[in-house]
C-alpha cells in the first residue's frame, strides 16, 4: 500500500459516527498534520444534502486511498 498525499482520492474505513459520513464514502486530503503518533489528514468530503463541504481529521487507520493518481478538487 502506497502512503497518502494530498489530493489523493480517499475512502472511508469505518463510519464517523459524530457525522453523517459513513463507511465508503469518498474525500479529497487537502493537507496533512502531524500528529502526536501518526500524521493526520485534513479530508474534504462533498455534502449529500446541500452544497456545501466537510472537512475533517483524519488518521491513516481511517481511510484508503481510493485511487492511485492524484484528484484535483474544482
Amino acid at each position: 500500500m502506497r502512503s497518502l498525499h494530498v489530493d489523493d482520492r480517499v475512502r472511508l474505513i469505518d463510519d464517523v459516527p459524530e457525522t453523517d459520513l459513513v463507511r465508503g464514502r469518498v474525500g479529497v486530503i487537502c493537507s496533512q498534520w502531524k500528529g502526536d503518533r501518526e500524521p493526520l489528514f485534513e479530508v474534504e468530503f462533498n455534502s449529500t444534502e446541500h452544497d456545501d463541504v466537510l472537512r475533517l481529521l483524519l488518521r491513516s487507520t481511517q481511510i484508503q486511498c481510493d485511487v492511485d493518481e492524484p484528484v484535483a478538487i474544482d
